[in-house]
């Protein structure tokens, strides 16, 4: 919850919304399922977030498509039923 207000903070108006299904062992393909298809930033720790983002752009949540840091920033973006990283930042590329 941290994260998400220093980001709303910076980035401007946005409404936070804590989610069950992000621990760090909680199953991706289930919470995959529900995700919003708008401009939703969800923010979590690991090693959900970075199974996450290989899940969606492989299928395979063990494909290690990005090697995740801590405040580690990944954004996906999907085109029909595909997805792929449009860009990521780590802590090294911005200062906030």
């Amino acid at each position: 919850m941290e994260t998400a207000q220093i980001f709303t903070d910076k980035i401007g108006n946005g409404n936070i919304h804590e989610l069950s299904g992000m621990a760090p062992n909680d199953d991706i393909k289930k919470f995959a399922k529900g995700l919003d298809e708008g401009n939703t930033m969800y923010g979590g720790h690991l090693p959900f977030m970075g199974k996450l983002v290989s899940y969606l752009t492989t299928r395979d949540e063990n494909a290690g498509v990005v090697k995740f840091t801590n405040s580690g920033v990944v954004c996906v973006e999907k085109v029909g039923e595909n997805s792929h990283i449009e860009w990521f930042l780590t802590p090294s590329c911005v200062s906030i």
